[in-house]
């Protein structure tokens, strides 16, 4: 089932998985020649049904490997690289973006750190 949603909030909290439409419009009308026809999907930032599994914390001059959980159509890291697993070997935050069959795009982070370990 899908849900429709309508709301004169820019800001939409999705708090549960499954289907949605997405209605917007402005406050006035606007002239049929600049008006720009939506576009399919939309992005859901946060752990909406995206998981990221793989070590959090690696010892200097090591390495882990981060893994997109899920049946997705496509999966694009925050370091360019457009596949399901990502290898890292330096401290910082990983963002996963994965674009769902319908076209949705779903975004979550985790953080690795690096420890001396000796």
């Amino acid at each position: 089932m899908i849900k429709k949603i309508i709301t004169r909030i820019p800001l939409l909290f999705v708090l549960s998985l499954g289907a949605f439409t997405l209605q917007a419009q402005t406050e006035s009308p606007v002239p049929a020649q600049k008006s720009t026809p939506p576009k399919s999907g939309f992005t859901i930032s946060g752990p909406a049904g995206v998981n990221i599994s793989g070590p959090t914390t690696i010892c200097k001059g090591g390495e882990a490997i981060l893994k997109a959980e899920g049946n997705y159509e496509s999966f694009e890291w925050n370091t360019g690289v457009q596949d399901r697993f990502l290898r890292v070997r330096e401290e910082g935050t990983y963002e996963v973006t994965v674009t769902t069959k319908g076209g949705c795009r779903l975004t979550t982070s985790v953080t690795v750190r690096v420890l001396p370990c000796i």
